[in-house]
């Protein structure tokens, strides 16, 4: 099975693609060509990019966390993140230990229809066996990276869950609201929601090329 290239699985995805240098110029990173190689090898079959093109968002994983994220781009855009938000998870394991995997990423752009007011348990249950929920670190990489490439903010209409939790059990979400930039997990602001917490899914990792 011939693998695409990502030049040919940004012709297929469009708009809902992020490129190498997309995010290296946005997390002020470079891959090395042994990662650009590795990354290759997790491209995602052509098959799959066209059945995804109009509800997932494909973009390239670098191994940052969610506190490295901040720290690299919070100076320069202070209204992205909450300060606040930042220092009450800033030592949790999701966010100062969990990093994003180095490989193609293939995440939903929008929640899942139908799973709002849905337990965590019952929005499971409509997870397919080739899909898996995003981390908290996936998730806001990629929220950030397409805010900063194209001026979007997905997200911003519901939170997405995602597979992480605090050292006291609660479940963490994210997601944009209003003028109160990139939340994670914040119970007044989700209150406050109009559309309240969504299941998200991403498609599992593909080692295709290897």
């Amino acid at each position: 099975m011939a693998i695409p290239s990502e030049s040919r699985a940004r012709s297929i995805m469009g708009r809902n693609f992020l490129s190498t240098t997309g995010v290296q110029k946005s997390f002020g990173f470079s891959y090395k060509p042994e990662e650009l190689d590795t990354l290759a090898k997790t491209m995602y079959p052509e098959y799959m990019l066209r059945g995804s093109k109009n509800t997932h968002i494909l973009f390239p994983g670098y191994p940052l966390s969610i506190l490295d994220i901040h720290q690299r781009i919070g100076g320069k855009n202070p209204r992205l993140f909450r300060r606040d938000d930042i220092v009450e998870f800033g030592h949790e394991k999701f966010a100062c230990k969990a990093r994003v995997n180095l490989r193609w990423h293939l995440v939903r752009k929008e929640g899942v229809d139908g799973t709002s007011g849905r337990s965590y348990g019952h929005q499971f249950e409509l997870v397919g066996d080739m899909e898996y929920v995003p981390r908290a670190c996936e998730m806001i990489y990629l929220l950030t990276a397409y805010y900063l490439v194209t001026g979007v903010r997905l997200y911003r209409d519901h939170y997405a869950n995602t597979d992480d939790f605090t050292r006291f059990g609660r479940q963490i979400s994210v997601g944009f609201i209003g003028r109160f930039g990139l939340i994670i997990d914040n119970e007044v602001l989700k209150a406050l929601h109009p559309s309240g917490t969504l299941l998200t899914t991403a498609w599992k990792p593909c080692r295709c090329g290897g």
